[in-house]
């Protein structure tokens, strides 16, 4: 019938293309009464030609979320179509869709249980993957990883090595975010050294997704950054070629703005945000990378408009709990932020709590966690906690992570009055950042750097690095980095302008104090705007204007009342 209506079964069954000829062919079977049809001894069509049907409104499902129409639906649940596997695969979908977990388990169990016992193991190798997603989604690690080793032992005893090349992609996404489960599984190396010689005759989509994670690896543990960019680059001409697989272009762009934000580029990493949203038809999708797009925004330093921002979205995914559950953690990682800057310790810390309890899986979200840990303890002045901490993660294999920590010891040495130490350590920082092209991280070190200098008495030396630096950290677009580097610059010239007695150099103290002031308001960080008031203090002091003092004092007055 749906033959003879016009249709073919080589169509794309586009939904908007084909909706006039499912309209015909719905309204026909009910005037037919497709009851007695279902009954009858008359095939709609052969087996083979509903095969072919059921297989695209699966890719339709697994792609779009796009539901069978309702003509397509009653042909589904006539007995031809029930003895087909794809028709338990559908119904597994459907289920999972409306959040009725136990029919999709049901109908998952028989659909393999047919392709299991028409000796199709290939299908035996998928059943084995999608456990391990089961194990994987209630963090059973161990479970998951058994699961995963099992499919490749079967795929390496079958010869089966497009599956292979799969299991091992889904093993090294996994790992790359648990490198704590490595263990005596992989070597990360050597997966990727596979991946990319046997990809490239097995799948365009695969053999990108390949350079991805030799550039994800190469990103975070210390390579290059021709190395890095090199790889994306790849990865990216590989994916534009990639016909059949829009997914694998866009899994390169969520790369290429992880990329360029490390670099420093943020503007750049936006455009490739956009990029892929703007390719991307799946409405999960869309949603997740308007969630890495808002963190994006957040890590630059606009805090409270991002965390807004994710209330707001999280109104639009009550029923997923998936996504909502990522925006949840974001949204208290920005919430433990905003309380350190507004001088609440406390509650960021009970926070901190909540968040200990969960397992947290975004290898982003868990650096971002160890290093705020650290932070609080650093704003209570528990230094030898805070110590401690770094020490605790100092192992991880993480080279992004472990500047950020050493960054920190720096920051504790300095508060501590211990100068001399935390100098050959900045320095090595410094020199490891440039190396590998961080350049957020390689601004946040030379702001230590001058800070130390500052208080060894090089302010000369400050203020030439300064003239140097200024124009590639004002390029970061990082208003709070900017702040720091001002505050740090208006130090340097009151302490030049105590030497020389210079007018010129006081009104530098006023103007860079000034901006500083501003852009930490801006980012309603109380307690750096607080410091900045107790500077002003300490300049009208010693210049002996009582009108800046006044002034000076009723800023840290309000300051405190609103800190509490």
């Amino acid at each position: 019938m749906y033959l003879s209506m016009g249709g073919a079964i080589g169509d794309t069954f586009d939904s908007e293309d084909n909706s006039e000829l499912f309209s015909r062919l719905n309204q026909q079977l009910t005037e037919a009464n497709i009851d007695s049809m279902s009954n009858s001894t008359k095939e709609i069509a052969s087996e083979s030609d509903l095969s072919l049907i059921l297989n695209k409104q699966i890719e339709l499902l697994e792609s779009k979320g796009i539901s069978p129409p309702e003509l397509l639906d009653r042909i589904f649940t006539s007995s031809t179509v029930a003895n087909l596997p794809s028709y338990y695969y559908i119904n597994y979908l459907e289920s999972l869709k409306v959040y009725d977990y136990n029919s999709s388990f049901e109908s998952l169990y028989r659909y393999f249980d047919y392709m299991v016992s028409n000796n199709s193991k290939y299908f035996y190798h998928f059943a084995l993957i999608l456990k391990a997603n089961l194990h994987q989604y209630y963090n059973q690690h161990e479970l998951a990883v058994n699961s995963i080793q099992e499919a490749i032992s079967i795929a390496r005893e079958n010869k089966d090595n497009s599956t292979l090349t799969y299991i091992i992609s889904w093993l090294f996404n996994y790992i790359k975010d648990k490198p704590e489960l490595v263990g005596d599984t992989a070597n990360p190396n050597q997966l990727l050294e596979f991946l990319i010689k046997k990809t490239k005759s097995v799948s365009l989509s695969l053999y990108s997704l390949s350079y991805n994670f030799k550039t994800f690896q190469v990103l975070n543990h210390g390579g290059g950054i021709r190395t890095y960019l090199n790889d994306l680059t790849k990865a990216t001409y590989i994916s534009i070629y990639d016909e059949f697989q829009i997914t694998s272009f866009i899994k390169t762009m969520e790369m290429g703005v992880i990329v360029w934000n490390r670099i420093g580029n943020n503007i750049l990493s936006e455009v490739y945000n956009d990029i892929a949203i703007e390719f991307t038809n799946n409405s999960n999708d869309l949603i997740s990378l308007k969630i890495r797009l808002n963190f994006l925004k957040f890590l630059q330093g606009d805090i409270e408009s991002s965390y807004n921002e994710l209330q707001e979205l999280k109104k639009s995914v009550q029923h997923d709990y998936s996504l909502f559950n990522s925006i949840q953690i974001r949204s208290l990682i920005m919430l433990i932020k905003i309380n350190l800057f507004k001088g609440k310790f406390v509650q960021a810390k009970e926070i901190v709590v909540t968040l200990l309890d969960n397992d947290l899986q975004d290898i982003e979200l868990i650096h971002e966690f160890i290093q705020l840990q650290v932070e609080i303890e650093i704003y209570l002045e528990n230094y030898s906690r805070a110590l401690k901490l770094i020490e605790k993660h100092q192992h991880r294999s993480n080279t992004y992570l472990m500047i950020r920590l050493k960054l920190l010891k720096c920051a504790i040495f300095n508060k501590s009055n211990n100068h001399i130490k935390s100098f050959s350590l900045i320095i090595q920082t410094i020199q490891l950042s440039h190396k590998c092209g961080y350049a957020n991280l390689l601004m946040e070190a030379l702001i230590i750097f001058i800070n130390i200098l500052n208080h060894l008495g090089y302010f000369q030396d400050v203020l030439d690095i300064f003239e140097n630096i200024m124009p590639a950290l004002i390029s970061l677009n990082s208003q709070h980095l900017t702040s720091q580097a001002y505050f740090g610059l208006a130090h340097a010239y009151f302490n030049n302008y105590k030497k020389t007695q210079q007018e010129a150099l006081f009104n530098n103290v006023l103007k860079f104090l000034n901006k500083s002031i501003k852009g930490f308001n801006s980012c309603n960080d109380l307690i750096n705007v607080r410091s900045c008031s107790e500077f002003e203090i300490e300049i009208a002091k010693y210049s002996q204007d009582h009108e800046l003092l006044v002034h000076a004092r009723e800023n840290l007055d309000r300051i405190n009342t609103l800190i509490g």
